[in-house]
């Protein structure tokens, strides 16, 4: 059931600034006004900026983190999404991948301000502390095969990618297949799991998380790191209360309207556009192999293409990549044995 003070909050969402009055809010969920003047002191107490004015009402000038926060502004395909958030959750992609067993249906999203087991790629720890970040799952059903399952990762960091540009006002870029980089470093990243049909060899469903750097903890990242990763935002940076819940509904929106279109790869165009690795000498890892190539551009399957010292060209399907640093003289410091 959903509580009375996200019933309110979702009612001042829907007034898109205009005031309500503490008597509408009261008729329309059958309480008191004292009741409802006890739920705005809590919305303020939980860090939503409400005005209120005699004879005016109540007004939302800018929302905490909220289910409401990310429903309210959602768009397209997006706007069948369920949110539910949860001040602390152990990974919102475990949990959802728990709820997607149960049958919960497309659209369901887990939004958490804190992850006690936050997860990235192959396993490693997502940093994941209170009100500096935004760290979502959405439930996918759709029957794509592997190949696409590859695409709606990168549609999904594409996704991202503009809504950073969009809300923030930052060019961020891409780094294969899965990381949000700015300034050289990651600032975030999607991590995608769900479930095959070994029959068919099509997935039954996905799971997508998306986790963002939004501050600088204010003790800083742990020291293994604070030389690889970045916030969206400078130390000392105040952003508006409301950008992550206004970040949360901007991907989810995208991200929607490019799995309707997946198989007709409208994302590929800014997918190429947002790589920050053509050019780049990289160290490549997957299928018990380590080597140096220097990444030459992403293919129509979302792939990374790159040249080997010999000169010839490799298509990367899987794996991992990082940035060498180069020499004075251009030449990498990597060696392979």
């Amino acid at each position: 059931m959903i509580k009375l003070s996200e019933r309110v909050l979702t009612a001042l969402h829907a007034a898109a600034g205009a005031s309500v009055s503490g008597g509408a809010l009261a008729k329309e969920f059958g309480v008191s006004r004292t009741a409802v003047w006890k739920i705005i002191l809590r919305l303020r107490d939980e860090g939503h900026v409400i005005e209120s004015a005699p004879r005016k009402g109540y007004r939302l000038i800018a929302g905490a983190l909220s289910a409401p926060a990310v429903m309210s502004p959602l768009r397209g395909p997006a706007r069948q999404c369920q949110v539910y958030y949860y001040n602390t959750l152990e990974s919102t992609n475990l949990i959802l991948k728990q709820l997607a067993e149960e049958g919960a249906p497309e659209g369901t999203v887990m939004v958490a301000n804190a992850q006690t087991q936050g997860r990235g790629q192959r396993g490693r720890e997502f940093f994941s502390p209170p009100g500096t970040g935004l760290y979502l799952s959405v439930l996918l059903r759709r029957s794509l095969h592997l190949g696409a399952a590859r695409c709606l990762t990168a549609a999904a960091a594409v996704a991202a990618a503009e809504a950073v540009r969009e809300v923030c006002a930052l060019s961020v870029g891409i780094k294969w297949v899965n990381d949000i980089y700015l300034h050289g470093r990651k600032a975030g990243g999607i991590l995608t799991e769900g479930a095959l049909e070994y029959e068919s060899g099509y997935t039954a469903y996905a799971v997508l998380g998306l986790g963002l750097n939004l501050l600088a903890p204010a003790q800083g990242f742990p020291p293994e790191l604070s030389d690889t990763v970045t916030s969206l935002y400078a130390p000392g940076a105040e952003p508006e209360t409301d950008v992550r819940g206004r970040l949360a509904a901007e991907f989810l929106s995208r991200l929607f309207m490019y799995c309707d279109s997946l198989e007709e790869k409208e994302f590929l165009p800014a997918y190429r556009r947002l790589s920050c690795l053509p050019g780049r000498r990289l160290a490549c890892y997957g299928g018990g192999r380590v080597f140096s190539a220097v990444a030459v551009g992403i293919d129509d399957e979302a792939r990374l293409i790159v040249r080997l010292s010999d000169g010839r060209e490799e298509v990367l399907t899987a794996g991992e990549v990082s940035v060498l640093p180069e020499t004075r003289r251009g030449q990498s410091r990597f060696s392979v044995p």
